[in-house]
């Protein structure tokens, strides 16, 4: 387990004082068109994750302070409802 940076401490502060919150959120409309290639996306959806650590960071708590925890590419899967 990693220690968190001093900007997720404070973002991890925040959650806990406020509760969840959509501070951080951006949302963007986005109009696509034409059939949608599940598989392509999945896959796609997939690489980016293995590749950026950061996608597959989780805050955990050990001994009551957070700490950063990485999640192993090999045990994600990209799967659609």
């Amino acid at each position: 387990m990693i220690p968190l940076s001093f900007a997720q401490q404070r973002l991890w502060f925040l959650s806990r004082l406020e509760g969840l919150s959509g501070t951080y959120n951006m949302a963007m409309p986005l109009r696509l068109s034409g059939a949608l290639d599940r598989e392509a996306l999945r896959l796609t959806l997939q690489d980016v994750m293995e590749r950026h650590e950061s996608l597959r960071t989780l805050i955990a708590e050990a001994g009551g302070e957070p700490v950063q925890q990485i999640l192993d590419p090999a045990g994600l899967t990209v799967d659609f409802q």
